[in-house]
């Protein structure tokens, strides 16, 4: 295995030197203005950070407070009134915590007060893979704090600073706040490996964490900015890194994604929350001027697919709408009419971001790319947001520097009408070849596209946006792309274990690199610029097998290795190297 890890090694070396070569020359004229990223990432969700481990700091990970009380397992009483076994790790009175800015505890309960918490835990669920050994738990302040799970103390505690021997994962980490002091309060707690104490400040990111991000030439932050759930509107309730975990709903600090692209020599792909004021972007791209390198180009988007109904985002973009435009599209569906009214005023705040950021940016203007995203095989979605035709200033598509979607493939094969093939395939012998047979061929499925899975993005994701792109003069870019075996939406939904268990074993086959190299080739030799592949890291679960990578620490897997072997021949050819 030592070979491979050198080899490993070695790619990654000559990738990051290409791709240091290749950014530097965006400012030369030898090279074209039109200049984009060729393929890069999206970051894991933030809850998926237990196995891909971004972070040297584990605090940054865990889950923020829980309001726990105390109960006598023993003799089945409540030692805190009104605590039971049901709510005695959580009474869920988080409203009632006393936090000061960046999240930390001020104070506990007094024993007269109503609360039925009488302290807090945060914890960590470890993967079966975390590094176990030695590590350490740092903080300023006084009170009583203990750190629980399948762990031994060394020595004797002092204040400020536990260390323990972590010797199974199954428990989890758990730290304790008992008792702290108003005042100086029990703050600033860092939890990190015994390797890592004396340099998790200056260098945030593990290093492992780091090695496999670097040979990709963007990063897109969307996960981590948390679209979902996030409430930010205004610049003031942005996280800082100083704030206590990123797990909250405000996501990750823009700082640190900053951070982050800058030690990768990455360009960073930036998702504005959808309730984000004009003030908030323009802090912003303040912030972005001021942390990310000179020579780094900046994508900015607005949101995360504004075209999709499931998400809060849209609903928010419809509420708006159909207070902006009332009488709009009254003669059609009210499926069509919401993504109609959601996609104009996307488009709106689409441009409206893009005027905000240029400003800013001034005489770097040019550093800023604007994309408006959307659907990839539905037309008339895409065309109503870059005409934005209910906003008198629009269109949009005329106003902004690329068009992006999300060019999944293979997401026919797990609908209602195969489902029954599907199953016996997932019990069959050679159940897996007639899987990846109609990948790269097609015909094993009744009424299956012509050519395959890779055949069929072609046809009705590629050539779809990219006649659209092509109308607007735009680079086409995909926001995320890849596999997309599962599926989530009525009917079609999965529920069935052994076929969830099968499609996810497929992305560990070795053929899923060949099909992934095709897949990509197929992108750019039709014109697709930058592809942003969904996700980087985090373990294949049976709902969610997107990830290149289970882990950090893993050499390699059929999807990554696919992308390295693009990446090396995509930079061999532009730098006239021998592939």
């Amino acid at each position: 295995m030592s070979h491979i890890r050198v080899a490993l090694s070695f790619i990654s070396v000559i990738l990051l030197a290409c791709n240091n070569a290749l950014f530097a020359a965006q400012e030369n004229p030898l090279f074209p203005p039109t200049f984009y990223p060729r393929l890069g990432i999206n970051v894991e969700g933030i809850h998926k950070f237990n196995t891909s481990l971004p972070f040297t700091d584990l605090f940054k990970i865990s889950t923020g407070w829980f309001t726990s009380c105390q109960f006598d397992w023993q003799k089945h009483e409540a030692i805190d009134p009104g605590c039971t076994k049901k709510n005695s790790f959580n009474t869920h009175e988080q409203s009632s915590l006393d936090l000061d800015k960046n999240g930390w505890v001020r104070s506990l309960p007094a024993s007269d007060d109503p609360q039925i918490f009488t302290s807090v835990v945060s914890g960590l669920k470890l993967d079966e893979d975390f590094p176990l050994g030695r590590y350490v738990l740092l903080y300023k302040g006084k009170g009583e704090i203990e750190v629980l799970g399948a762990l031994n103390i060394v020595g004797k505690k002092k204040r400020g600073r536990i260390v323990f021997d972590l010797i199974a994962t199954q428990r989890g980490i758990k730290i304790k706040i008992k008792k702290t002091q108003r005042g100086n309060y029990i703050r600033d707690i860092h939890l990190v490996s015994i390797d890592n104490e004396k340099t998790f400040r200056k260098q945030p990111f593990d290093a492992a964490y780091l090695d496999k991000l670097r040979p990709f030439d963007a990063i897109r932050f969307m996960a981590w900015t948390n679209p979902r759930s996030t409430q930010l509107s205004d610049w003031k309730q942005h996280p800082t890194p100083q704030y206590a975990y990123y797990t909250g709903s405000s996501g990750v600090p823009i700082e640190t994604m900053l951070n982050l692209a800058n030690d990768l020599n990455a360009v960073p792909w930036l998702n504005m929350p959808h309730k984000a004021t004009d003030r908030f972007m323009r802090e912003y791209a303040r912030l972005a001027r001021k942390y990310v390198q000179r020579d780094k180009k900046i994508i900015i988007e607005f949101s995360n697919e504004m075209w999709n109904v499931i998400f809060p985002a849209t609903a928010y973009a419809i509420k708006e709408a159909s207070v902006m435009w009332p009488h709009a599209y009254t003669d059609i569906n009210s499926y069509e009419r919401k993504v109609k009214l959601a996609n104009n005023w996307y488009g709106r705040r689409s441009v409206e971001m893009c005027d905000i950021w240029k400003e800013v940016f001034g005489r770097q203007k040019d550093r800023i790319v604007c994309v408006i995203s959307s659907q990839s095989n539905i037309e008339w979605v895409g065309k109503e947001a870059l005409d934005c035709p209910l906003w008198s200033g629009g269109p949009c598509g005329k106003r902004i520097d690329a068009y992006a979607v999300g060019p999944y493939f293979g997401d026919y094969i797990a609908k209602i009408e195969q489902r029954d093939r599907l199953k016996r395939w997932s019990i069959s012998i050679d159940g897996m070849d007639k899987l990846f047979r109609e990948i790269e061929q097609g015909d094993e499925l009744i009424d299956g596209p012509k050519g395959g899975a890779i055949q069929h993005f072609l046809d009705s994701n590629m050539k779809v946006s990219k006649k659209l792109a092509d109308e607007y003069h735009l680079p086409l870019f995909a926001y995320e792309g890849g596999q997309h075996l599962i599926r989530y939406d009525s009917p079609h939904k999965i529920t069935d274990e052994r076929l969830l268990a099968f499609l996810k074993e497929s992305n560990q086959d070795p053929r899923m690199q060949r099909v992934y190299q095709r897949y990509l080739r197929t992108w750019e030799e039709n014109g697709g610029k930058t592809m942003m592949h969904f996700y980087g890291i985090g373990k294949p679960e049976k709902n969610d097998f997107f990830g290149m990578l289970p882990s950090s620490k893993t050499k390699s897997a059929p999807k990554y290795n696919a992308m390295l072997h693009y990446l090396r021949r995509r930079y061999s050819k532009e730098l006239n190297l021998n592939p």
